[in-house]
């Protein structure tokens, strides 16, 4: 079947070679420069170089990928100038949000979604994100059935779906509620006598959990030191 790259062997390693295609994976986290380092590595990795790649934002320029913080290494014109790479704004209706309309929400957005896929035929959907920051004011009951219903019509796409999350309380309730997802990768940190320790964790849908800590490199690429469990 083959596999998309994270563009990190060593994360690829840990999961089996990277994730399968036509296969999910959500990444979530609170440092969301780290998660998007690893966006803009598989982006730029020349294994993934054969796949039409859209990276699809909900409500905010996709260039705002590039005003995060980035690895020394990552390669903006070559993101900008590959003919398999689309950088593409999804835009959901104020109305629908101001009367916490959901189905209109979930609505509009997959027929913008079907609409990129017909025009583009993408083979790897990376999201950002799952939860966009505009709806951080809806009920949080609201929020985990956007989130919900927003990854099931993802996965109606024959493609490999790369998919973010920043709001990491909704995580439990996808790892329960998400049969369809193959890993999720949870990135957090600790501080511990003024240091600041990342944790990088693989969850499986079996529910085993390994967790490693990590640092970033000198070429800015996550870099893992150890297993903790």
């Amino acid at each position: 079947m083959g596999m998309v790259s994270l563009g990190n062997d060593q994360l690829n390693d840990l999961m089996s070679g990277g994730i399968k295609k036509q296969h999910s994976c959500i990444i979530s986290g609170q440092n969301k420069s780290h998660i998007l380092t690893m966006v803009q590595q598989c982006l730029t990795c020349r294994k993934n170089k054969q796949l039409n790649i859209a990276y699809i934002t909900i409500e905010k320029s996709p260039e705002s990928l590039f005003s995060e913080k980035s690895q020394p290494s990552f390669d903006k014109n070559y993101i900008l100038n590959c003919a398999n790479i689309k950088l593409i704004e999804i835009a959901i209706p104020d109305r629908a949000i101001e009367n916490n309309n959901m189905n209109k929400l979930l609505l509009s957005i997959q027929l913008q979604l079907d609409a990129i896929n017909n025009d583009f035929n993408m083979d790897c959907l990376i999201l950002d994100s799952l939860l966009p920051s505009t709806l951080s004011i809806l009920p949080n009951q609201n929020k985990r059935f956007f989130s919900s219903e927003l990854l099931k019509i993802i996965q109606t796409n024959s493609c490999t779906n790369i998919l973010l999350l920043f709001n990491t309380s909704l995580l439990n309730h996808l790892i329960k509620t998400s049969d369809q997802v193959d890993q999720f990768i949870q990135l957090d940190h600790e501080e511990e006598h003024g240091f600041t320790k990342h944790h990088l964790t693989i969850i499986s849908p079996l529910s085993s959990r390994r967790c490693y800590r990590y640092i970033l490199n000198s070429i800015g690429q996550i870099q893992f030191q150890h297993q903790l469990c």
